[in-house]
Parts: C-alpha cells; sequence; structure tokens
C-alpha cells in the first residue's frame, strides 16, 4: 500500500479536513486512529471503487494521530499501511519579525525543498544552512551562486529567515593534503583574508534576505583538523578578519562565533581571552548531550553565562543553540535501560527548549528538520523515502508545534518557586500567564486559582480545568504540559491523584489507581480512554508490546473536569533474565530473574548461563511472585580480576518458555595503596589491573597493526582523599597537537567515571556520569572533564603526569574524589569504562576498550575494599 497525500506532510489545521489518500485495490478499507497518547480516537471503513481511495476522516482537533489502514479484497487481506497526521491550529510567519526557535536544514547539501513548507505550517521561523564556501568560489575571487539560490529563494518566499553557516574549506587557500574540505579550517593569513572575502561576497549577493551568519562549524570538534587542529587562538583570528570584513559592508548583521559542539568551558575562555566577544554579536554553541536528559546542561548554562560576564566587562552576550537534539536509541544501546524513542525526544524538546529560554537562550535551532541517510532518526519529520509517507510527522513536531504556538511570542518571567521535583516556567504572552510544567516522577500539584485555567497537553490538544476549593489539579509527569492563566501560587497536592506501577506486563491487565477527595459531588475517572463513573480504579486492556506506556487522565466533578495530566508505565515481557549478571565474588556470578506480572506468579524451572566457557545448569523449581525475582548463584572458576567476560543466560519457566539474555561482567577490587604522583611507577608493584592485549581494539581509521602499535596495561588505587591511576602505553608513534576539549582526538586516555551502578540499583538517570581525558598536550599534561558533579572543563585540582620514554608513554595521576563523587570511599563502589586512544599522526585511526566511557550499561564495577 502506498501513501498519496493530499496535504504536504500529513500536517492540517483546524478548520481543514483531514484528507488521505491510499494507493491499494481492495474491495474494503477499514481504518484505526489513535492520538499521540495511544488511545483509539476513530474507526471506519470504506468500499474504493478503484486503486485509489480517498479518506476524509472527520478533524479529531489538535494533537498527533497515528492511522493503520487495512485493505481486504474479498475477506483476504491484501494490504496494511500505517502513517502519521498532525492538526495544529493557523501559524502566521509573515506577522513576525524573529522567533525564537528554529531547526536546522541541508537543503544546500541536497535535501528536497518541499520539507521548508511542512517545517514553514508547524510554525518554524527560522532554519540554518549553508552556501559552501568553496561552492560559490571555484576560482580566486570569482564567485557563482547558482548551487545556493533556489531554496534561498524558496524560504525567502516562505519568511524564513536563515541563520547561514559561513563553512567549510576552499581548495583554492589552505588545503592541506588528505585533509578533506569540510574540515580544512583556514590557518594563515592568505587563508584567512579569503574567508573574509567570502563571507561579504555571501552577504553582498543574498543582500538583507540574511541578517545572520555563524563563523564555522565545531571548530573545536571535527570540523578544523591539522593544521589548524581546532585551536582557539587559530578560531581566534579567523573570527576577527571574518567580522571586520562584515561589519565593513553589514553593519547591521548579527555574527555568531565560536559555534562549539558541546560547552567547552576552557576552549571558549581562550577564545574570549584573545578579545573574541569584541569580534562576534553572539555565543553559538551545541549543548547535545545524547545520553542525558536535557536538565543536565543547566549548570554549564551558568558557568558560561558567569565566564561572559567575567570577560565581557559585566555585561552580557546574547547565546543562541544552533544545534540540539537527541537520537532514538533502542535499549542499551548507549547506557540506556529504557530505549530514547520518538516520544522520548518530544519531550526532550520542550523541556530543553524551554529551559534554554529560561536561561536566556535568544534562539534554539532542532537539529534537525526531517529524517536522511546521515541522520536517519532524529528529524521533526520523516524522510521522503520514508514508509510511513513522506515528510510524515514525528512527535518531534507536534511538540514544537504546540510549544511555539504557547510561548514563541511570549517574554520569560521566572521560574515558580515552588516543591522540590515541581518544575513551573513562567512566561508572559499577550497579557496573560502561560507557564510550561513537568516533573521528573508522578507528581500532584494543585493551582492556587479561582476561576478556570486552560491546559494544552505536550502534543497541542486543549482543556478548560475547574478548581475545586481554589485549586485546579494536574497529575504532572515528565511529558510537558502549558498552563494559561492567573495562578497565585503551587503546591505539592496529590488528593487528586493517579498511579500505575512503574513497570508492567506485556499480556496482563493494567490497573490505574486514582485517589479522589471525599465530597458531596460525584466524582468520575477517565484513563485511557475508559471511563469508570463512581470509581476509583480504571482496568486498561492488556499492552500488546514492550515499550513505554502513557495513560491520558480526567477526573471529572459532576459535568466539570476538574483534574488532568498523564501518567506512565513501561510495559516489559512477563518474566525477563536481568541483562547485568553480576559478580559478587571473583568466583561466584548471581543472576536474577524478574517476574514484571502485578498478578500472575511464574514458575521457574531451570537457569543456564556459559561464562569463561563453562556451562552450568541450576534445576531450581521455584516460584516467583507477582512483582517478585529470584537471584541464583553459580560457583565460577579460575577467573582473573579487570577481566570482562561474556555471559549467556537461559531461564525455562514451567510453560516451557524459555527467555534468552546476553551480557557481559567483571570483578574489579581496586587496591587501597596512597600513591606518590611523580611518574615513577615502581610504587605500583603488586597491583593488579587492566591488561591492553585482552582488550578489543575499535577501528575508526586504520587496523591495529601489533604489541607496539599500541599495548599495556592500566592499574588503579585509592585512598581516601584519591583515586589513582597509573598506565605504561607501548605505542611506536606519538601524536597529541590537541588541547583541553579535543585531547580525545591524539593520544590519550579516556575514562567515564559513574557512582551509579546498573548491576546494583537496577535502573539509573545518566546524569552523574562523568568523562575525563588525559593527555600530554603541547601546554603539558592535561586532564579535561564533560559532565559530572564539577563544571566542564580542564580539571585544576588533580596531580598528574605524563612522559614520554622511548616508544612508552608513562601516566600518573591522583583524582581527588570530590572532584568524581566523594561518596565513592563510603559507598565502596563506583564503575568505570576506559578508552586508550591511538593516533599515528593523520587522525585518531582508533582505541583499546575496555568497558566504554559513553554508555553507562557497559562501565564495569570496580569495589572499593577497606582492607
Amino acid at each position: 500500500m502506498k501513501d498519496h497525500r493530499v496535504s504536504l506532510g500529513n500536517l492540517f489545521y483546524m478548520e481543514e479536513p483531514v484528507v488521505l489518500s491510499v494507493a491499494q485495490p481492495c474491495n474494503r478499507l477499514t481504518w484505526r486512529v489513535a492520538n499521540g497518547w495511544g488511545v483509539e480516537v476513530l474507526t471506519g471503513e470504506g468500499a474504493p471503487n478503484g486503486s485509489t481511495q480517498t479518506i476524509c476522516l472527520p478533524n479529531p482537533g489538535a494533537g498527533l494521530f497515528y492511522v493503520d489502514f487495512v485493505a481486504e479484497q474479498d475477506r483476504e487481506r491484501v494490504g496494511q499501511w500505517s502513517t502519521r497526521f498532525l492538526v495544529t491550529t493557523p501559524f502566521d510567519l509573515s506577522a513576525i519579525e524573529e522567533s525564537p526557535f528554529a531547526a536546522m536544514s541541508h537543503f544546500a547539501q541536497g535535501w528536497p525543498i518541499e520539507v521548508a513548507s511542512v517545517l514553514a505550517k508547524a510554525g518554524i521561523k527560522h532554519t540554518r544552512d549553508e552556501v559552501h564556501w568553496d561552492g560559490i568560489e571555484r576560482a580566486r575571487g570569482e564567485f557563482t551562486f547558482d548551487r545556493y539560490d533556489s531554496y534561498l529563494s524558496v524560504l525567502d518566499r516562505l519568511h524564513m529567515p536563515p541563520l547561514i553557516v559561513l563553512a567549510f574549506g576552499n581548495r583554492l587557500y589552505d588545503a592541506p593534503e588528505g585533509v578533506p574540505m569540510w574540515c580544512a579550517a583556514p590557518y594563515t593569513e592568505n587563508g584567512f583574508a579569503g574567508y573574509a572575502r567570502y563571507a561579504q561576497a555571501v552577504l553582498e549577493h543574498y543582500g538583507s534576505q540574511i541578517r545572520y551568519v555563524e563563523v564555522w562549524n565545531e571548530y573545536n570538534g571535527a570540523f578544523a583538523k591539522d593544521p589548524a587542529a581546532g585551536r582557539p587562538e587559530v578560531y581566534a583570528e579567523m573570527l576577527k578578519h571574518a567580522y571586520r570584513a562584515i561589519k565593513a559592508i553589514r553593519p547591521d548583521v548579527k555574527v555568531l562565533g565560536c559555534s562549539t559542539i558541546g560547552i567547552p568551558l576552557g576552549w571558549l575562555e581562550e577564545v574570549f581571552r584573545r578579545d573574541g566577544l569584541r569580534h562576534m554579536d553572539g555565543i553559538a554553541i551545541h549543548p547535545y548531550g545524547y545520553l542525558h536528559p536535557p536538565e543536565a546542561k543547566e549548570k554549564d548554562l551558568v558557568a558560561l553565562r558567569e565566564l561572559v560576564l567575567n570577560y565581557n566587562d559585566g555585561k552580557e552576550m546574547p547565546v543562541w543553540v544552533t544545534e540540539q537534539g537527541w537520537y532514538t536509541f533502542p535499549a542499551g544501546a548507549r547506557g540506556n535501560r529504557r530505549p530514547i524513542t520518538e516520544h522520548v525526544q518530544a519531550r526532550y524538546l520542550v523541556r530543553g527548549f524551554t529551559l534554554f529560554a529560561a536561561h536566556g537562550v535568544e534562539k534554539s535551532f532542532w537539529y534537525h528538520g526531517c529524517d536522511d541517510k546521515a541522520f536517519p532518526n532524529i528529524g521533526l519529520v520523516c524522510s521522503h523515502e520514508d514508509p510511513r509517507g513522506a515528510f510524515a510527522p514525528k512527535p518531534a513536531l507536534a511538540a514544537y508545534a504546540t510549544l511555539i504556538r504557547q510561548i514563541a511570542r511570549a517574554e520569560f518571567v521566572a521560574r515558580d518557586e515552588t516543591d522540590a521535583g515541581i518544575c513551573s516556567y513562567r512566561f508572559r504572552r499577550e497579557g496573560r500567564d502561560v507557564r510550561v510544567m513537568w516533573s521528573l516522577r508522578p507528581i500532584g500539584v494543585a493551582l492556587a486559582s479561582d476561576a478556570p485555567l486552560e491546559v494544552t497537553d505536550m502534543m497541542g490538544a486543549a482543556q478548560t480545568v475547574h478548581p475545586v476549593n481554589g485549586h485546579v489539579h494536574l497529575c504532572l509527569s515528565d511529558a510537558p504540559m502549558y498552563v494559561v492563566g492567573t495562578v497565585a501560587g503551587m503546591a505539592r497536592d496529590e488528593s487528586f491523584s493517579a498511579r500505575v506501577p512503574e513497570q508492567s506486563a506485556v499480556g496482563g491487565p493494567l490497573t490505574v489507581e486514582f485517589s479522589l477527595p471525599r465530597g458531596a459531588e460525584t466524582i468520575s475517572v477517565r484513563a485511557g480512554g475508559q471511563t469508570a463513573p463512581d470509581g476509583a480504579r480504571v482496568v486498561l486492556p492488556a499492552a500488546e508490546t514492550e515499550g513505554e506506556r502513557w495513560i491520558p487522565l480526567e477526573i471529572h466533578a459532576g459535568e466539570r473536569l476538574v483534574c488532568t495530566g498523564t501518567v506512565k508505565t513501561y510495559a516489559e515481557q512477563p518474566v525477563s533474565v536481568d541483562r547485568f549478571p553480576r559478580l559478587t565474588k571473583l568466583d561466584t556470578l548471581e543472576i536474577r530473574v524478574r517476574n514484571h506480572s502485578a498478578t500472575r506468579e511464574a514458575r521457574l524451572e531451570m537457569v543456564r548461563c556459559i561464562m569463561g566457557g563453562v556451562e552450568q545448569e541450576r534445576h531450581v523449581r521455584q516460584m516467583i511472585p507477582a512483582g517478585g525475582e529470584a537471584a541464583m548463584e553459580f560457583a565460577i572458576r579460575n577467573l582473573r580480576p579487570f577481566t570482562i567476560y561474556p555471559v549467556k543466560t537461559e531461564a525455562i519457566l514451567a510453560d516451557g518458555q524459555t527467555i534468552r539474555c546476553e551480557g557481559a561482567t567483571s570483578f574489579n577490587p581496586v587496591a587501597r595503596r596512597t600513591i606518590c604522583v611523580d611518574g615513577d611507577l615502581n610504587d605500583w608493584d603488586g597491583i593488579e589491573g587492566i591488561d591492553l592485549s585482552a582488550a578489543p581494539f575499535l577501528r575508526l581509521m586504520a587496523d591495529h597493526t601489533g604489541e607496539a602499535d599500541l599495548s599495556g596495561d592500566v592499574r588503579l588505587a585509592w585512598d581516601d582523599e584519591n583515586l589513582y591511576l597509573a598506565a605504561r602505553i607501548r605505542d611506536d608513534v606519538f601524536c597529541q597537537p590537541f588541547i583541553g576539549f579535543n585531547v580525545w582526538m591524539g593520544d590519550s586516555i579516556e575514562l567515564g567515571f559513574s557512582l551509579e551502578a546498573p548491576w546494583v540499583e537496577g535502573e539509573w538517570e545518566q546524569s552523574t556520569a562523568q568523562h575525563l581525558s588525559l593527555a600530554l598536550t603541547p601546554k603539558g599534561p592535561q586532564c579535561y572533564r564533560l559532565g559530572g558533579v564539577g563544571r566542564d572543563g580542564l580539571v585544576e585540582d588533580v596531580r598528574l603526569v605524563v612522559r614520554r620514554e622511548g616508544d612508552v608513554t608513562f601516566y600518573e595521576c591522583a583524582l581527588p574524589w570530590r572532584e568524581l563523587d566523594a561518596s565513592a570511599p563510603r559507598k565502596g563502589r563506583f564503575s568505570l569504562g576506559l578508552y586508550v586512544n591511538d593516533n599515528d599522526g593523520s587522525c585518531r585511526k582508533g582505541f583499546k576498550q575496555w568497558g566504554d566511557v559513553h554508555g553507562l550499561n557497559k562501565f564495569q564495577p570496580l569495589h572499593l575494599p577497606k582492607a
């Protein structure tokens, strides 16, 4: 079955009919429509007369909707197809000059221009795109713009002024051999002058259409290779040349500088030190953090503001987030126990962009507007080849369109002071308060108001909620909602609330329990589209698949809606084997089997595991109660500390079902010893550690050719004040031209550290994990941190010696627990991953890997024995 859409991108306004077209010869076509929360809202069928059937659905109101079609021929199914559509209110881009909300596009790289119309209809005012230097200057001093005029003329017609990234290299200027143009940043006076002329040529050709430009892209990351090598001093010179040239002909153009991947405070400070702030009108950053929720970036935004005030005579500098997005990942792919789904993306978008606005960010750009082959799962809409329909809307587009309509024309006022756990950000729009509200854990909240409030969910559906005894009640979750109207105060209040188990079982019913006050009025509740009059419980049908399950809630007092919100559960298979097997001792493996059903016992007959090349079976014949678990221990011999062993597990149930799981584990006791950090590793004698000969090499650009290429060992020790590390790394070619943020691109050691331990606690928020890089740089030994308890940047309070002797690099350092997590010695454990990077002169060719430094699910458990 094929989609013959009637509205581009399946995006409709409230007053428009929802018309979809399906091409499939059949004599019966049925359809089912569910809203963005998975609740069925429409069903229907038709009898097509030909090969194409046009379906005109009743407009269900604002929101995202999923449609499933089934085609039958003479009662036999001949096809099925699913798509989505979005219904929203009109938004006139010609009526506004500026908007804080925008999206990245790649029209310069060949995107279909139709995407622009879909983004415009959603209300996205600005795009960020490119006019490539080597695409317009093909002979020195001669500029032709034929490759870019077409898409820019469409943006102009749609009233979408673009932010133009001035990039990338040009082979007529600084073009080092072997360096691609996309990362060949200018590094000589001749190159800087050519880049400045290119910037002028772009602005002269496109005139007033271009109001803002960004000087390069992620210079501190992968887009400025040798000889520029991402160095802040080189960037500062390029910025100065470009800024002066631009202002000479277009003083009105806003010039954005830095354009960093992440918020690398040390790198930014080096640019600021070199008078960079006087040669830009705003700072562009790409915070990202794919493994972290948006709240994790707040401390970095605060630190950036303080840094700017320090170098800008106490004055603010506009900040633009010109790239921000989250990829979707299956469970466990990048350290996420739960999958990062399209729905999670949507929630992160609203929370992230609200937080950016609250911290003074002028514009935020989602990366990016449309899925494509290079970035297949981060867009706001599907690609033009997606089987769900060309440019079909994703949850992030629905959430973005709603956010835009709620606060794009509003001013941020303040974060409300209220009870812990409640996030409430107040904006002012056309004389009325608009709040964006959420909580990371389910919370009931009462808003002090004598008048009804307008409450809109993340997908755009609006309701009027009435007060009870001077309070309007909401059930908050991590899916934000918008509240319009006057609120005198708020507090946590569970008198109107609902709960579901955090985990539930596929195939089992789900019970929603309501907490309701006693009163004279008749109270009725509604959950997941089902109503229970005069009751405090709704039993919903079983989930058919694993994953998040959202339940919209309504509580009515008589005819009035008095509480609304959402709750969620995560549907698991009824019985599962924990994917984190645990070595409780060097010779004892623990396997856990969990029963996720809330109502049924599960009989476990046998557990089989393979580890260290040995297969073992345990006949347990144990009943696991509803919501409970069973733990089995296996004796394992001949294991070595600091060695990661794969584990395969099978659990056989009484009904014959076999549940399989693959994981890995290790046992890693850290020696208690105080080390003198002087680069002499003799005081490490007798301490066991990580043998890199047993660690896999992950190839990036070239193969590992043997021990002389990259080998060695890494050891750890601890005392009450410090975690110590020592390493002997044999590497026949030493190359580390980078400093600060970029040291991971050269010869270096990377560490991933967290106090969280999934094999112990079962769940985690990857908010305390931090990433540390140790390297011998042109400026001497450096330790650079991202994430964790401290600010991003160079860790000054660390003792680090790195020296090179022959073909061996020696590392020795003392990392204070207060810089990592001061509670680690008391808890007696932490988790760690490690890379040893290899750069033989041209690029990072690969790395030896022990565990992982990014994915918490591959961090290894380390124990701190007291003796």
